[in-house]
């Protein structure tokens, strides 16, 4: 496997893992308050929204981290 299929698959790993805790934590969330109808489709759409939304933001975030710390080696050692 060539490093950009392993980092690809990576990626795609931590998206899911991250989508799946957050869809976990927001079923904590009362969306009964600001949805008239949370269990209706539209109100599910809405919730797999947020859950999309947050978690590529988090993943996004941890994969930027991981990069960000693989390009320090540059700052001390130039090869």
């Amino acid at each position: 496997m060539n490093p950009d299929g392993q980092e690809a698959l990576i990626h795609i790993l931590l998206h899911l893992s991250f989508f799946i805790l957050t869809w976990w934590c927001l079923q904590a969330f009362r969306f009964d308050v600001f949805i008239r109808r949370p269990e209706s489709l539209k109100g599910r759409l809405l919730i797999i929204l947020f859950a999309i939304a947050i978690s590529y933001s988090v993943s996004s975030f941890f994969i930027d981290y991981f990069d960000f710390s693989l390009y320090l080696r540059y700052l001390f050692f130039t090869l």
